[in-house]
C-alpha cells in the first residue's frame, strides 16, 4: 500500500528539499498533492502508463449510450475505446468495430434501429462521453467493453492505495522533476533514473501486434526497413 504523502516526502528527499525525518508543512503538502494529481492527470491521457485494460459489461440499449459517472454504463469516463468490444447475445459474440467520427458522419441512416450492431462511434465528451453504436439496438442487449484503467488522482494525502509494479518509483523519481525547479537544483541521476522508471512503464504496458509474412517470408516492417 502506498500513500500520497509517502511519494510526495520521497521526492522532496531526492532533491534535498526537506532535512531527514523533518514535517511537510501543511501548505506544502497541500501544493505537492496538487502537483502530483496533476501529473497523474496527464499520464491519463498517454496510453502506454494506463495500468491495465479490463471488461466493463453493460446491458444496453437506445442512441446514443452514455458512459461515465452517473451514465448508462457508470465508470470513469474512458478516453478512447479498445478493441475488443461485443455483444453477447444467445451466448454468441458479435464483435463491433470502431470506427472514426468522420466514418460513422458517412452513414446516411444513423437512426436504423437492429438487434446487432457492427460498428461503433465514441465521442470522449465531458463529463460523459456517447457511444454510438450502428444498427443502434432498440431492444436491451448485453454490451462487452474493453476498457482502460488508469491511476486514480490520490484523493487525500494519506490515504492508502494499491499500485502496479514500477508505479511508486515512477511517480517518486518524476514528482522530484515536477517540484524542484525554482527550489533546488536536481541530480541528473535522478533526471536519469526517471526516465528509466517510465521508460520501464512503458515497456510493460505495450502491446506488440503479431504482423503476418509476406510473400519475401518477412513481415511488412521488416521489409520496409531492408527496402524490399
Amino acid at each position: 500500500m502506498t500513500t500520497a504523502l509517502s511519494i510526495i516526502e520521497r521526492a522532496c528527499d531526492l532533491f534535498g528539499y526537506r532535512d531527514p525525518g523533518e514535517d511537510l508543512s501543511m501548505q506544502d503538502r497541500a501544493a505537492f498533492l496538487a502537483a502530483l494529481n496533476d501529473m497523474v492527470d496527464g499520464w491519463n491521457t498517454q496510453r502506454l502508463f494506463i495500468v491495465a485494460v479490463g471488461e466493463v459489461v453493460q446491458t444496453v440499449s437506445g442512441l446514443p449510450i452514455t458512459i461515465g459517472p452517473g451514465g448508462t454504463i457508470n465508470v470513469t469516463r474512458p478516453t478512447q475505446m479498445e478493441d475488443g468490444a461485443f455483444i453477447r447475445q444467445s451466448g454468441v459474440d458479435y464483435p463491433i468495430k470502431w470506427i472514426t467520427p468522420d466514418q460513422y458522419a458517412d452513414i446516411v441512416m444513423k437512426s436504423q434501429a437492429g438487434v446487432l450492431a457492427y460498428v461503433g462511434n465514441y465521442e470522449p465528451a465531458v463529463p460523459l462521453g456517447s457511444i454510438f453504436l450502428w444498427p443502434y439496438p432498440a431492444t436491451a442487449v448485453e454490451l462487452h467493453l474493453k476498457l482502460q484503467t488508469q491511476l486514480t488522482e490520490f484523493a487525500g494525502i494519506d490515504t492508502d492505495y494499491d499500485l502496479a509494479p514500477g508505479y511508486r518509483k515512477a511517480l517518486a523519481y518524476s514528482l522530484a522533476e515536477e517540484l524542484a525547479p525554482g527550489k533546488r537544483e536536481l541530480s541528473p541521476s535522478v533526471v536519469r533514473i526517471a526516465a528509466a522508471a517510465r521508460r520501464a512503464i512503458r515497456r510493460t504496458n505495450v502491446v506488440i501486434e503479431p504482423q503476418s509474412l509476406g510473400s519475401s517470408g518477412m513481415t511488412p516492417l521488416q521489409q520496409f526497413i531492408s527496402g524490399l
